[in-house]
């Protein structure tokens, strides 16, 4: 398949049927979300952000600060700058080596707390990510427009998965 940009790839995952004992009749199919881009948290990321820039939560140009040391980091950084916004990610010291180097090789700011508050690790990223010059500021508290995010995207997978089960004729 041929798309138009990165933001577009996303969620265009394969679907694979597994070889499984199951009733008779019974097929069972996984969906390889690992597939996107730069991984699971893709999709989510690109929901967050676009609501966001639809809402007017986020001017074009504006920063993104995301509080992550995983892939949300990743496919925030992916969409983010894909859209003209420079990311800033604020993690910890246990991040993978190899996933900080790929942020800050596709032009992350990365800021990494030294240690923990009284908060733990999260109430250090939180409150360092209040410091950079962000506009848009993401935490796995609740911050942001997630609920409605998680609904639509559930809308969207259920669209998906009908489509594959009218194709393979379930």
């Amino acid at each position: 398949m041929l798309f138009s940009g990165m933001i577009d790839a996303i969620g265009h995952t394969p679907w694979v049927r597994l070889d499984l004992p199951t009733a008779p009749g019974v097929e069972v199919y996984a969906k390889l979300e690992l597939q996107n881009p730069f991984g699971m948290k893709d999709r989510v990321a690109r929901k967050i952000i676009l609501e966001a820039k639809r809402t007017g939560m986020l001017a074009d140009g504006a920063h993104i600060v995301e509080s992550s040391s995983g892939t949300m980091a990743l496919g925030v950084l992916l969409v983010g700058t894909s859209l003209g916004h420079p990311v800033h990610i604020v993690t910890d010291p246990r991040i993978d080596e190899i996933t900080l180097a790929k942020l800050r090789s596709l032009g992350a700011e990365v800021d990494v707390v030294p240690k923990m508050t009284a908060h733990g690790w999260q109430g250090a990223l939180c409150g360092r990510s209040g410091e950079p010059h962000g506009e848009l500021r993401r935490h796995r508290s609740g911050a942001g427009p997630r609920p409605s995010l998680r609904q639509r995207d559930r809308a969207v997978l259920g669209a998906d998965i009908q489509r594959v089960m009218k194709e393979v004729g379930a």
